[in-house]
C-alpha cells in the first residue's frame, strides 16, 4: 500500500474515531448541530491530525471541548478564517513552564462564520492567573475542582440575529486524575488522593451552577463514581443526557473509564446517538 494510501487510511480511521467519541445534538432555532469532543493533540503526527480535525470542524456547525492544544498551535490549519472561536486560558499544565505566561487555552467553543459568531461570556466561573511555577496550585487558591476550568460562551446568528435569539453553552473537563495516573505520568500531579470525595462533590455542584447559566453543557473526563449522579441531576430538572465511555488508549476492559456527557435543555436541543466504531488498541497519533 502507498504512503498517501496509509496517510488516507490512518485519516479515515481517526475520522471514525470521532464519530463514536464525540457527543452530537441539534439546535431547534436553526443554529444547526453542536458536537462534544475530546480531542488528540496530535504532535506525533500533526499531517493527519489537521486534515481529520479539518473534517471534523467542517462537518458541524459548532464543536466544542477540550482539544488539548491551543488555537495557535496544531488547530491552525484546522480552524480557518471560516470559523470564530470563544477561548481563554483554561488548563493548568502539571509541570513548571516556560513557553508562555498565561496558562493554555485547551478548552474551546467553534462555530462556522458567517452563519453563527460566538464570544465568551462575560461571566466566568474561574479565570486563571498568569504563573509559571506550580501552576497546579491554583486549583487550591481559587477553589477549582479540576486542572481545567469551564469555558461559557455565547453564540449568536450572524445573518439573521433579530431572528434567533442567543445560545448560551459551555465546556468542562471535570478531570479523572486517579484513572489517568494508572496509564500516564503527571495527570495526578497536584491533586490530592484523600481530598478526593470532597472534589467530586464540588464538580457536581459546579455542573448545577453551568445547567443554570446555560442551554447545553459537555463534559470530558467525567469520573464514574459522579457519571450517573451527574445524569440523574440533570434528568431530575427535565434535561437530556448523552454519555459515551473515554478510555485510555492502554485500557482494555475500561471498566472504570470516564465518560464524555452531553447535558441539554430539550427545549432548545435535540440529542443525537453516538456509535461506538472505536478500533479498540489502535492508536493513530
Amino acid at each position: 500500500m502507498s504512503v498517501v494510501a496509509d496517510a488516507a487510511d490512518a485519516v479515515e480511521a481517526q475520522r471514525a474515531v470521532w464519530r463514536s467519541r464525540i457527543l452530537v445534538a441539534k439546535h431547534r432555532g436553526g443554529f444547526g448541530q453542536l458536537a462534544v469532543a475530546h480531542l488528540a493533540a496530535g504532535r506525533a503526527n500533526p499531517e493527519v491530525a489537521q486534515t481529520a480535525h479539518r473534517w471534523l470542524f467542517e462537518r458541524y456547525d459548532m464543536v466544542m471541548g477540550d482539544f488539548n492544544t491551543t488555537i495557535l498551535g496544531m488547530l491552525h490549519n484546522a480552524v480557518t478564517h471560516n470559523h470564530a472561536v470563544a477561548t481563554m486560558p483554561s488548563y493548568l499544565p502539571c509541570r513548571d513552564y516556560d513557553y508562555s505566561s498565561k496558562p493554555p487555552a485547551f478548552d474551546q467553543v467553534v462555530v462556522k462564520r458567517p452563519q453563527l459568531q460566538v464570544a465568551l461570556n462575560p461571566r466566568q466561573q474561574w479565570r486563571l492567573q498568569k504563573v509559571k511555577t506550580n501552576p497546579r496550585g491554583q486549583m487550591e487558591s481559587i477553589g477549582c475542582p479540576s486542572d481545567h476550568v469551564p469555558v461559557e460562551a455565547t453564540i449568536t446568528h450572524g445573518t439573521q440575529p433579530k431572528l434567533h435569539a442567543p445560545v448560551n453553552v459551555a465546556t468542562w473537563n471535570v478531570a479523572d486524575p486517579w484513572y489517568f495516573a494508572q496509564y500516564h505520568v503527571g495527570p495526578a500531579i497536584g491533586f490530592e488522593s484523600d481530598g478526593e470525595e470532597v472534589r467530586l462533590d464540588k464538580i457536581v455542584d459546579v455542573i448545577k451552577v453551568l445547567m443554570q447559566r446555560n442551554s447545553i453543557v459537555g463534559l470530558q473526563e467525567v469520573p464514574k463514581t459522579i457519571a450517573e449522579d451527574v445524569k440523574l441531576n440533570a434528568r431530575s430538572v427535565g434535561w437530556q443526557t448523552l454519555e459515551i465511555r473515554t478510555p485510555s488508549s492502554d485500557d482494555w476492559d475500561e471498566v472504570d473509564a470516564p465518560s464524555m456527557l452531553l447535558l441539554a435543555d430539550p427545549s432548545a436541543w435535540e440529542l443525537e446517538v453516538a456509535i461506538d466504531a472505536r478500533v479498540k488498541g489502535k492508536n493513530i497519533f
